[in-house]
C-alpha cells in the first residue's frame, strides 16, 4: 500500500490527504496561486465555510511569509471557490 501525504487545513486543523485538500501557493516572485505551484504551500479543506474562514482571519498570511505584500483577497477567494465547484464536479463523475 502506497504512502498517502497527511496535511494540516490551515483553517479548522482537520487533518486530511493532501489529494483531499486545495492548495494555496506562493511562488518564487512572490505571487499567490491556487493549485499545484513550486514554493511555500497551504491547504484547505474543499468546504467553503473553511475558505471564508481562511479570507477573514487570513490565517495564511504567516505560514506563507507573504509580510507586507499585497494579496488581492477577493481573487483568491473566486479562485478558491472556482476550484471547490471543480472538486465537487470531479466527485460526482
Amino acid at each position: 500500500m502506497p504512502h498517502v501525504p497527511i496535511r494540516t487545513c490551515v483553517a479548522c486543523k482537520a487533518k486530511r490527504s493532501k489529494l483531499e485538500l486545495l492548495r494555496i501557493g506562493k511562488t518564487k516572485a512572490g505571487e499567490v496561486k491556487v493549485g499545484e505551484s513550486e514554493g511555500r504551500g497551504v491547504y484547505l479543506c474543499p468546504s467553503s465555510e473553511c475558505i471564508e474562514k481562511a479570507i477573514r482571519k487570513r490565517v495564511i498570511v504567516y505560514p506563507l511569509r507573504l509580510g507586507n505584500s499585497s494579496v488581492d483577497w477577493k481573487r483568491l477567494e473566486s479562485e478558491l471557490m472556482k476550484a471547490l465547484s471543480e472538486n465537487s464536479n470531479k466527485e460526482r463523475t
